[in-house]
């Protein structure tokens, strides 16, 4: 369509700001009106901003501001012949996707998924048995359980730590999102969902620490998995060598989480805290660090095993953590003599540096006004870079167009979950607003039209590179699964988004929506993490 209008298709907050996107000809001068979806009556109209073209997309856009109506109900967007989805507007929106995108991480769980919560999408146990070490194939360990990472079945340690730094965070910032308890098998009674399926996670990331505190970088086949069920993937798992990264991470997400359960089961948090001094003690032992190094008999790879830009961000979030749980003057010493060195706005595999400044910015120990002073400082100048950007774009995505490289979804989600703890220190509310903005991409507002999870909004994903739901028998894909989105770097882009995406497309709009193009449609844990912390702010009291 070349005509067309653009919104967040799961609807929009009484409270904020509801912008939709028009795109096409004839849009100079032109109007639009808000339609209730079920009288037909016009209830506001308004006039478009000047239009202009997006560089990233090619399009012509002009954006329709209805955020001064605030009356709940169900409506949609008319501008000339264009007409959007319906969508609600009232006052929590984001509490079913909330929800949905948490249960997505039970879909993707490692073993047995029970019929009775996970319905159609029920499958029995699956890679139950240990796995060798590559190192040693004659030794084997028990690591079932855990998250399928993403598309495939493989589960790697860095980015299950980076899940669940943004699940736990969003619990501990917004505990309002997340009442509901009791509803995930095999959990303990009065426990929060969330904190419930991240129980699970952390459970098998004890199993991955090896005696002397390293932890193993990931687990996954030598080849990439077959296109089959969980179930019936039964090709030989192997256990790659503990990491520097991955020991770090490690240390940081259950020093983290130790805290947090310490209200819910005292012998599980102190079990966190025997894990996070031993993996100290490890990278004690190990002060160079070095960067894991992919075995060569395993010909894959995933976002876990990029390298970080900044090893010293890795080693931040550890010691900041390890302060907070300890209050230790070591600990402190550490992050003085770190802090200048490292990028504090990250969040993702680039760099965790993000989590580091979370941890000593909502601590409880004692801080240095100069590291306060600088965190806040890189918070103010990012935050008012990714301002700039959106205010470039016709879409009002805070990225450049060459930034749209590869996991775009995943680095919107990071600049959302940035925006976000930098309007919470700096109360900014442009910084609120953008983040909003990056949120309505994901569901919608994008060049595509498409939300970004699958079985939510007008129009879902529907088919993800995720082999349970492309070759189970369900007609749908498993629900709640956020996909990494648009990807313009011809070297990064699978065969099928080769052969697919015509040559000389804009930047902005190299996706597609099939099963075997993993470069834009795989899903992943740490997508979907991001998405439900912003997702959680939003749907905070």
């Amino acid at each position: 369509m070349k005509n067309k209008i653009c919104i967040n298709q799961l609807g929009y907050s009484i409270y904020g700001t509801k912008r939709a996107v028009c795109t096409g000809s004839g849009l100079a001068g032109g109007s639009f009106s808000l339609v209730d979806a079920v009288s037909d009556r016009t209830m506001m109209t308004g006039k478009l901003t000047k239009p202009f073209t997006d560089e990233a997309t090619e399009d012509v856009t002009a954006v329709a501001d209805f955020s001064s109506f605030s009356l709940p109900g169900v409506y949609y967007i008319r501008s000339g012949r264009r007409k959007s989805f319906c969508f609600p507007i009232s006052e929590k929106p984001y509490t079913e996707l909330k929800n949905t995108l948490l249960k997505g991480f039970y879909y993707n769980r490692c073993g047995e998924l029970d019929e009775n919560y996970a319905g159609d999408y029920a499958h029995g146990k699956c890679h139950s048995g240990a796995a060798a070490l590559i190192s040693d194939k004659s030794k084997f360990i028990d690591v079932t359980g855990g998250w399928h990472d993403s598309g495939s079945y493989g589960k790697y340690t860095v980015p299950a730590c980076i899940a669940l730094g943004h699940m736990l965070y969003a619990y501990k910032l917004f505990p309002n999102s997340f009442r509901e308890k009791d509803s995930i098998p095999g959990a303990q009674k009065g426990m929060p969902d969330i904190l419930a399926e991240c129980r699970y996670e952390l459970d098998w990331l004890l199993k991955m620490q090896a005696g002397d505190g390293g932890v193993y970088h990931k687990v996954c086949t030598l080849n990439i998995s077959d296109f089959v069920t969980p179930e019936n993937d039964t090709a030989e798992q192997y256990v790659s060598p503990p990491s520097y990264q991955a020991t770090a991470l490690f240390v940081a997400v259950v020093s983290l989480a130790a805290g947090i359960y310490d209200k819910y089961d005292e012998d599980f948090a102190d079990l966190l805290r025997s894990a996070a001094f031993s993996g100290w003690i490890w990278i004690s032992n190990h002060p160079e660090p070095a960067l894991f190094v992919n075995p060569p008999e395993i010909t894959h790879t995933s976002n876990g095993d990029i390298p970080p830009s900044n090893p010293n961000e890795i080693i931040f979030w550890t010691v900041c953590e390890l302060y907070e749980m300890t209050g230790e003057e070591m600990f402190r010493e550490k992050i003085k003599e770190l802090y200048r060195s490292v990028c504090v706005t990250e969040f993702t595999y680039r760099g965790t540096g993000g989590f580091g400044a979370m941890a000593y910015m909502t601590g409880t120990r004692p801080r240095d006004i100069e590291i306060e002073r600088s965190i806040r400082l890189q918070y103010r100048i990012e935050a008012d870079n990714l301002v700039s950007l959106s205010e470039k774009s016709g879409y009002e995505t805070a990225m450049a167009p060459d930034d749209y490289k590869v996991f775009t979804n995943i680095h919107l989600m990071n600049s959302s979950v940035m925006l976000i703890f930098a309007y919470m220190m700096l109360k900014c509310p442009d910084y609120i607003r953008v983040a909003g903005e990056q949120f309505n991409y994901i569901l919608g507002k994008n060049p595509m039209g498409k939300c970004f999870v699958t079985g939510e909004g007008s129009d879902p994903v529907k088919n993800p590179h995720h082999r349970m739901s492309a070759f189970g028998e369900n007609d749908y894909p498993v629900p709640g699964l956020a996909v990494i989105g648009v990807c313009s770097d011809d070297s990064k882009k699978d065969d099928y988004a080769k052969w697919n995406i015509p040559k000389g497309t804009p930047p902005g709009k190299c996706y597609c929506d099939n099963n075997f193009c993993f470069s834009t449609n795989e899903t992943a844990v740490c997508c979907n993490s991001s998405l439900l912390f912003t997702a959680a702010y939003f749907d905070a009291d």
